[in-house]
């Protein structure tokens, strides 16, 4: 029964992993942060913050 139960949380991290690099956030973070606490907080955390933004980090000049 614990071996079914380690399955479903690999499996489950795996998921939250994927996930979060859907979302262009670490995938392997969120997966030991899943793993570790809870895919169910994990999730949650994911949702909550949304997708990141991607482009130049710290360019704040304004191009006009």
């Amino acid at each position: 029964m614990v071996i079914i139960a380690f399955i479903i949380n690999i499996i489950l991290s795996l998921l939250i992993a994927k996930g979060a690099s859907n979302r262009n956030r670490s995938g392997v973070g969120f997966f030991f942060l899943s793993f570790f606490f809870s895919f169910i907080i994990a999730g949650i955390i994911l949702l909550v913050l949304g997708e990141k933004k991607t482009g130049t980090a710290g360019n704040t000049a304004n191009p006009s």
